[in-house]
């Protein structure tokens, strides 16, 4: 993965970088059904790199796209059974992008799961060092 910028001073963790896009593509693996497609799409934007993690499948109903970043948060059971997990995975991960500067959220209107990671630039280094 290239990047535009030059490299700035930053710390971070390369290993707690690389446990939120482990996160986020458990996730992804957990809602989309068999037959399905998860995508990643990486590009640099003036905030930094910018991570999508997109699936096909029910994607996360407005009423919890924030609730599902609180730990413990599961979301309510869909048609196809309950899934498997803590209800951690999303807490952490938005913890761990945090602590390195950057956010991450649910985008809006995607017709699947539609999760963005945003990191600065320097410290986006990182997550490429870490994959």
């Amino acid at each position: 993965m290239a990047f535009a910028r030059a490299p700035s001073q930053a710390s971070f963790d390369p290993a707690r970088l690389l446990q939120v896009l482990v996160n986020l593509l458990s996730n992804a693996v957990k809602f989309t059904p068999r037959g399905g497609t998860i995508r990643i799409v990486a590009r640099t934007g003036a905030d930094g790199v910018i991570l999508d993690v997109i699936d096909s499948g029910p994607g996360v109903p407005a009423e919890e796209r924030e609730s599902i970043f609180d730990s413990f948060f599961r979301g309510r059971v869909r048609a196809g059974g309950r899934v498997a997990g803590s209800g951690l995975g999303l807490a952490i991960a938005r913890e761990l992008a945090e602590a390195h500067g950057g956010r991450i959220g649910v985008v809006a209107g995607a017709a699947g799961g539609h999760f963005r990671l945003t990191l600065p630039h320097g410290r986006a280094r990182a997550l490429a060092a870490a994959a």
